[in-house]
């Protein structure tokens, strides 16, 4: 029975470790979209970009959260079926409540969204043309 409690400490911790991940994933695209506005090519100044660009996250983002709350659950779940003798190497891993990680991310996607729209994103033609 302590060799399945061992499995299941394994297991809450990869489940961290693939939460990290989706994060990461996160963080990656969003950056990376902000990159490609900072870039000053002409075309980040078309509001369609800017719209298609907007939604799209909007999108990634939404699906990102749906993958990181079922990832809470399965923390949860985990967590819960560990015996007390190991709660305390367990607690580390434990899952934040979902409505923190909502309000998280959300905050996130509006300042995304808002970078998009109200930053002034300086093309490369207007220091030419300077």
């Amino acid at each position: 029975m302590h060799s399945d409690q061992l499995e299941l400490l394994k297991l809450l911790y990869d489940r961290a470790g693939t939460l990290n991940s989706y994060w990461n994933l996160y963080i990656a695209v969003a950056l990376g979209a902000i990159g490609l506005l900072a870039s000053g090519k002409r075309f980040t100044q078309d509001k369609r970009i800017k719209i298609v660009l907007s939604v799209s996250f909007v999108v990634f983002a939404l699906s990102n959260l749906d993958a990181i709350l079922s990832v809470n659950h399965q923390r949860n779940a985990i967590l819960h079926m560990i015996d007390s003798g190991l709660s305390s190497a367990a607690q580390p891993a434990a899952a934040p409540p979902d409505w923190q990680v909502i309000a998280f991310q959300l905050f996130l996607d509006a300042l995304f969204v808002s970078a998009v729209w109200f930053i002034e994103w300086h093309s490369s033609d207007d220091e030419k043309g300077s």
